[in-house]
């Protein structure tokens, strides 16, 4: 009974479904010790005679054996598979209105808005989704697996490379985490477009030149982290491009003289302008709307009711970092790209959209929903900026 109650709802049981399996589990159990299990050792053909109690248990073996490998290679297996992307647009005017639904069930995640708009809307169930509850809090970018994303203590930059490793045009992704959850957007790109994709990314720190707190004191270890880089990238090796991104800050006032302060939007364009200076082009990918709940545990709670995952949209734009990214872009003139439409397009953020779970927590896309969003982002790359991207 708990085996099939794991295989049933995906290894995504809560608390009270583990009891009430356990609970039915006892009838199962009364029953085949009572008309199975005695019966059967005291069957006296088999009593009397040890090889044929020895045969008879092998056989019983390789049935059940036999039964879970079935099971297990079932094509109607009802997890779904991780779904397939495509770099290249959807045509949405080879498609008619009347088709527009059927069409969108061939694409997922963020695709599937391309031909349907309503693929974003709130609805309270859906059957088959990737990754499910129970992945979707390891369905991280690569560079966590590569070992390359910095946590809070360390201070020298290291980075991951993707794409062509030895392409003459490079581009660099750089920031905290919300800088990270695009990589999987941009490394299909990457490959795609043959360049040298650098990926520099520390937890809570953004590409900044002033002081900005962790928690309620000076972040010094992103300070030293933000100078060494910003070495790299207006150095000999410098990239072509960099693409920044990053959640909300706060600034700090330490007292040190050798510790530049200031707004969080003047420490933006003091960093930039460095990269500007040096002949390294910019885009700001502006911040992702933030749910503010935990997607994944609240999608496992409510899976025939979705609608009670759902964010209105002024709430999910509420808290990100858009004024500082934008006001620091506005005055320096640097391209802005902003894809909050293709994560929220409704009124209220939907959990799923296209059969892929947008949030792998309150904040962060999962990897597979940020696969999904390559087209779009190579857009915006290309509008934004023309050359080198066309």
């Amino acid at each position: 009974m708990i085996v099939v109650g794991i295989y049933y709802f995906n290894g995504e049981m809560h608390f009270w479904q583990g009891l009430l399996i356990i609970g039915f589990s006892f009838i199962p159990a009364w029953l085949s010790y009572h008309f199975i299990e005695n019966p059967m050792r005291n069957w006296s053909a088999i009593k009397a005679d040890a090889r044929k109690a020895v045969a008879f248990g092998v056989i019983l073996m390789t049935v059940s054996a036999t039964a879970g490998i079935l099971l297990f290679l079932s094509p109607n297996r009802s997890q779904a598979a991780p779904p397939q992307f495509s770099l290249t647009p959807y045509d949405p005017t080879a498609v008619n209105k009347e088709s527009e639904k059927e069409a969108a069930k061939n694409l997922f995640g963020a695709e599937a808005l391309t031909v349907d708009p309503d693929a974003g809307e709130v609805v309270d169930r859906v059957d088959n989704f990737y990754p499910t509850t129970a992945k979707a809090k390891r369905d991280y970018p690569s560079n966590y697996a590569a070992g390359c994303h910095q946590e809070v203590n360390e201070t020298s930059p290291e980075s991951c490379v993707y794409g062509d490793k030895n392409s003459d045009f490079s581009v660099a992704l750089v920031g905290d985490s919300h800088a990270g959850h695009w990589l999987p957007a941009l490394e299909p790109i990457a490959e795609a477009q043959g360049w040298r994709l650098e990926v520099y990314t520390k937890s809570q720190c953004p590409l900044i030149s002033t002081a900005i707190k962790l928690g309620e004191t000076f972040y010094a270890e992103c300070y030293e982290w933000n100078e060494k880089l910003l070495a790299k990238l207006t150095g000999p090796s410098a990239p072509n491009h960099v693409i920044v991104s990053s959640q909300r800050y706060a600034s700090a006032n330490p007292l040190i003289d050798s510790v530049a302060t200031g707004t969080v939007s003047e420490g933006y364009e003091m960093a930039w302008n460095s990269l500007k200076d040096a002949g390294v082009s910019i885009s700001v990918l502006l911040d992702t709307p933030r749910p503010q709940i935990d997607i994944p545990e609240c999608v496992a709670s409510n899976r025939d009711n979705l609608s009670e995952c759902s964010v209105h949209r002024s709430v999910a734009l509420g808290t990100e970092a858009h004024p500082q990214q934008k006001t620091a872009a506005q005055n320096i003139d640097v391209p802005v790209l902003d894809l909050s439409n293709w994560i929220c397009p409704e009124e209220y953020c939907s959990a799923v959209i296209g059969n892929v779970l947008v949030y792998r927590d309150s904040h962060h896309l999962t990897a597979t929903y940020a696969r999904s969003l390559s087209s779009a982002l190579w857009n915006e790359l290309v509008a934004s900026n023309g050359e080198p991207f066309k």
